[in-house]
């Protein structure tokens, strides 16, 4: 499993990840880009770069939330993608359709974040 360092300005790759999971990790981002509704490929792009850098940034996990929790069928590839990329753990939706922060944002930010630090092996 990734482990992972959670900061203000997003989350730090700290360990090399295995090739199994890598694998699966891109075929996950593969499948969900391909989604044909709403058009995912800019933020599965994003993704597969920044995971390069080992640095995923806030920003980029902001938009991917969105993804993980709404009322179409790509949700369960990024839930997928999610659980491959932190370690089981869901990323929860961060903001609103519009890009205003959730009401709860930074409960919902604290609880993934820890969620993702007890779950480094």
């Amino acid at each position: 499993m990734a482990k992972w360092r959670c900061e203000s300005d997003g989350m730090y790759l700290e360990s090399e990840i295995s090739p199994e999971e890598m694998s699966k990790i891109k075929t996950l981002l593969e499948r969900f880009s391909n989604n044909q509704r709403a058009n995912p490929k800019s933020i599965a792009n994003i993704i597969e770069k920044e995971l390069h850098e080992k640095f995923i940034s806030i920003n980029t996990l902001k938009r991917f939330s969105k993804w993980c929790e709404w009322e179409d069928p790509s949700e369960y590839d990024a839930v997928k993608l999610s659980e491959a990329l932190f370690n089981v753990v869901r990323l929860p939706r961060l903001i609103e359709q519009d890009n205003r922060p959730k009401t709860d944002y930074e409960a919902r930010l604290s609880q993934f974040y820890k969620s993702v630090e007890n779950n480094n092996q």
